[in-house]
């Protein structure tokens, strides 16, 4: 049992190194610079994703006038059956 005991410091070692070295690093160098503005504005900043389309845009109108004339066409030769 005392084997146990005499593993105690070096898990206390490994503990404070994997907990410690972190935390040093965060202390030692804050994000303060102008690479974390950076990263704020562009997540403020909306994502311009290729194929997306915002809910108030021109294209969104224009995608839903193209789904009402597949419609039409789909209906048209359905009809002609």
């Amino acid at each position: 049992m005392n084997w146990i005991w005499m593993n105690m410091p070096l898990a206390a070692l490994i503990f404070l190194a994997v907990a410690g070295i972190p935390l040093w690093m965060v202390i030692r160098h804050p994000d303060t610079g102008p690479d974390a503005q950076a990263a704020r504005r562009a997540v403020q900043t909306p994502a311009r994703v290729p194929g997306y389309v915002s809910a108030g845009s021109q294209t969104l109108t224009s995608a839903r006038q193209r789904r009402a004339d597949l419609r039409r066409t789909a209906n048209r030769l359905v009809s002609a059956r």
